[in-house]
């Protein structure tokens, strides 16, 4: 009884752990990692795990739940330190698949025959090779799974080449065919996306001479196959591809000889001209390993020999192409293609040029490589056809297909078709930019000065973008390539630069022309002429730190330019010394200006106008209405007298009387002169001044000196020939004259000077004297303010005091 229940118990106990059994068969362990305690579990966590995923797949499901689990169980077998690009989905995704593929067709041993756990501790086992294979099973050594069993780094990393080996071998009995194909290349799966973009955007990997050399082959082999593959499906008639399908895979193709000109050090080629001679030495690069055995893959260092031993470069077998560590800039750690060998790569092609391409005496399989393949002619397609790539995705495609046999011969590495579209293009370039310049000037001449100093800045741009355009349609359409591409656009980057340069230097003239006609600043003045010197200075250096940076950026060695101004620039000071002191002169007088435009002034014993003042000379007005140009430097060391800029007159007379001229008389003239210059409404009271100066040797003479309230000549003179009027007849009436050095020969009796006049004189001195009025030395203040402004002046009866007389205010003003 008892027996019987625990016999029950019993049963159900081993149902329990049947079906739990089995329900770990079908789903393994959702939260454990995999078994890896020994060889044997690391296989058989594999194999279980992997067989889940396909089986997932295999039902339609594009991402199960339980195969992601799975997946990733399985991927914990394996050690992906030396594998490229292991963070990526892609890659992990690509080595599990042929992983699994290796193992679907390789036989393994018996289970007992695989080492377990006890084998493993009692022989301290550090590794195991499944029979018949490379592959590796290794102890780690350190880390969280120190004492775990994981296939190793390099079995991992060389999956390819394992399965390119086996890949002819037949499936064992009861395993699916095609895992690979199914889950990488299926469009279902999540990775082929990531496999997508890799193909854009993914660099070649550089970390190891090694994987620099294979993703070098690799990409311009895959590229050679799909120009090949879409050449020949738009060639078929019908096609049997559409041109939306081609130009996707020419794109492809780009970026995959893209991907391969980044195992090369462009470093010393310039910014301007990388992306021409990068494609040019990827193709011309594979061209001469397809001519030579490749080394053993097992001789071209890698990350694992890297690590044991610092390598620095490595050279290819008996060439001069070498592979070297960058040891600074953004590539630093990266192995490239040196920048020697790209330097030298036109030599190096050329040298095997005429050899044939490499025999296969060993299989691809055998040679370890990822893509040993030949692109055989790939270089010479590229040169020798229009488009980028695929010629017929190109509209030229057609009609260089079409042309005659002759047009295709090669000449300097182009053909004839391409020479002649060179020359066309060059012909209509040079005609639409003669006619686009003589329009520009046309209107810009017909337009205000600083509109059309704008409109003349534009000219060069219109210039250069019609270089690019042209430059453009024979780099991308006419496929110029090699040594002919690289000087077209060294002239084309060239003329473009100076272009620019040159329209740098005409925007800086059309700001200064904008600045000069506003309405604070004259056409002609000094201000605008020195503000177009400054503008000129300004553009000359934007012109010439654009010349420089663009020649730079296309490889131009600027340093025998530099010396070349130098001495030029020497020399030409020496020449033109002048016109450098001239350019002096001209701002000495900008930051003085002592004279401006439109004054009248006196310049060393001449007199003019001011009509202009330029860059190099000033141009004057003279008083016989000619034109006087005198250079600036000479012009700005003149003693300059502005006569424009005075806001007064100064009359300064000095009269020579007769000898006769008694003292009282001289006193009489004396003391009515200073009343008139006091009482004259035109003089300023304050600075008038008469004085008996000396004894002449004929004259005793007498100096008149007062400022007029005027500043033009005419009234000037109006003003000075009313004084000396004036003067006469005060002479006159004091009995006194005018002397003058002369020898008078008496023919009559001399009658002498009036006496009565003289008496008259004498006694209205004495009169002053008794009343204590006498003017000497001055006329004190009542005298002044009763004398002042008294004279009639503009005369009674003359045209101008018939309008009406002018208050010495107004005058003054």
């Amino acid at each position: 009884m008892k027996l019987s229940v625990y016999t029950r118990l019993l049963s159900v106990l081993m149902v329990l752990c049947l079906l739990g059994v089995a329900k770990a068969e079908e789903a393994p362990y959702e939260l454990g990692r995999a078994e890896t305690f020994s060889p044997r579990d690391t296989i058989a966590s594999f194999i279980r795990n992997a067989e889940f995923v396909e089986e997932g797949m295999l039902a339609g499901q594009r991402e199960p739940v339980d195969s992601k689990q799975a997946f990733l169980r399985a991927l914990q077998t394996m050690d992906f330190n030396a594998t490229p690009h292991s963070d990526s989905w892609d890659v992990r995704s690509t080595r599990f698949a042929l992983l699994k593929e290796i193992l679907d067709r390789v036989p393994l041993p018996d289970e007992k025959n695989i080492p377990g756990v006890k084998e493993a501790k009692e022989t301290d086992l550090e590794f195991w090779v499944i029979p018949g294979t490379e592959l590796r099973l290794v102890r780690q050594k350190e880390g969280k799974l120190k004492g775990h069993y994981l296939f190793s780094a390099d079995t991992v990393e060389a999956l390819m080449r394992h399965y390119r080996k086996i890949s002819h071998l037949p499936y064992l009995s009861g395993k699916e065919q095609g895992l690979y194909e199914t889950y990488i290349r299926s469009p279902r799966s999540v990775v082929n996306t990531e496999r997508e973009i890799r193909n854009r955007l993914k660099p070649v990997d550089t970390s190891s001479p090694r994987s620099t050399l294979e993703g070098f082959l690799a990409s311009v082999n895959m590229a050679y196959s799909l120009v090949m593959e879409m050449d020949e499906a738009l060639t078929a008639n019908p096609p049997t591809v559409s041109l939306a399908d081609a130009e996707k895979q020419e794109e492809i193709a780009r970026n995959f000889l893209r991907q391969a000109s980044l195992t090369m050090d462009l470093s010393k080629v310039p910014s301007a001209l990388r992306e021409g001679v990068a494609i040019n030495a990827t193709l011309q690069l594979k061209e001469i390993l397809d001519r030579m055995m490749l080394p053993p893959l097992q001789a071209v260092p890698n990350s694992f020999t890297l690590s044991v031993n610092s390598v620095n470069k490595w050279r290819y077998p008996n060439t001069r192409i070498e592979i070297v560590r960058m040891t600074d800039g953004p590539r630093a750690g990266e192995y490239l293609f040196s920048a020697e060998t790209v330097k030298a790569i036109d030599d190096f092609y050329e040298g095997v040029a005429e050899l044939p391409y490499r025999e296969d005496h060993i299989s691809p399989i055998e040679m370890d490589y990822h893509s040993p393949h030949k692109s055989e002619g790939f270089y010479e397609y590229y040169i020798s056809t229009p488009g980028d790539l695929i010629p017929h995705t190109n509209y030229l495609g057609s009609l260089f297909a079409g042309l005659p046999k002759g047009m295709h011969q090669l000449y300097s590495g182009q053909t004839l078709a391409q020479w002649l579209g060179l020359v066309i293009s060059v012909a209509l370039l040079g005609v639409v930019s003669w006619c686009s310049f003589r329009l520009f000037h046309r209107v810009s001449l017909a337009m205000e000065v600083s509109r059309g100093a704008w409109l003349k800045s534009l000219m060069p741009i219109l210039l250069a973008v019609l270089v690019e355009l042209v430059f453009d349609f024979i780099n991308n359409d006419l496929n110029f390539t090699g040594s002919a591409l690289l000087l077209i656009t060294q002239l084309s980057k060239g003329l473009t630069i100076v272009l620019f340069a040159w329209s740098g230097w005409l925007v800086v003239r059309a700001i200064a022309e904008t600045i000069i006609s506003s309405p604070r600043i004259q056409e002609k003045s000094v201000d605008a002429s020195l503000i177009r010197i400054c503008a000129t200075v300004v553009g000359a250096f934007v012109s010439m730190w654009i010349l420089t940076a663009g020649m730079r950026s296309i490889g131009a060695d600027m340093a025998p330019l530099f010396a070349g101004l130098g001495v030029t620039g020497l020399a030409i000071a020496l020449a033109a010394k002048r016109t450098v002191a001239n350019l002096i002169g001209s701002i000495i007088l900008f930051v003085n200006k002592p004279v401006r435009q439109g004054d009248f002034f006196r310049y060393g014993d001449k007199t003019g106008t001011v009509e202009s003042i330029g860059i190099y000379s000033t141009r004057i007005r003279t008083l016989e209405r000619s034109i006087v140009t005198i250079p600036n430097a000479e012009f700005s060391e003149m003693q300059l007298d502005n006569l424009g800029v005075r806001d007064r007159r100064l009359f300064n007379l000095t009269i020579g009387l007769r000898y006769e001229t008694s003292p009282e008389q001289m006193r009489y003239i004396l003391a009515k002169l200073r009343k008139l210059l006091i009482a004259h409404p035109m003089l300023i009271t304050d600075t008038t001044r008469v004085r008996m100066t000396g004894f002449g040797a004929c004259s005793k003479d007498i100096s008149l000196k007062a400022y007029f309230k005027c500043v033009s000549q005419d009234e000037f003179l109006a003003i000075q020939e009313d004084v000396l009027l004036k003067v006469e007849e005060l002479v006159e009436q004091a009995g006194s004259g005018f002397a003058f050095p002369s020898q008078t020969t008496y023919l009559a009796r001399d009658n002498g000077m009036d006496k009565d006049k003289i008496a008259n004189s004498e006694l209205k001195v004495k009169s002053w004297r008794d009343a204590g009025v006498l003017p000497f030395p001055d006329y004190n203040a009542e005298q002044l303010e009763q004398i002042k402004d008294t004279l009639d002046y503009p005369p009674t009866g003359s045209a101008v005091a018939s309008k009406g007389k002018l208050s010495p205010q107004e005058a003054e003003r």
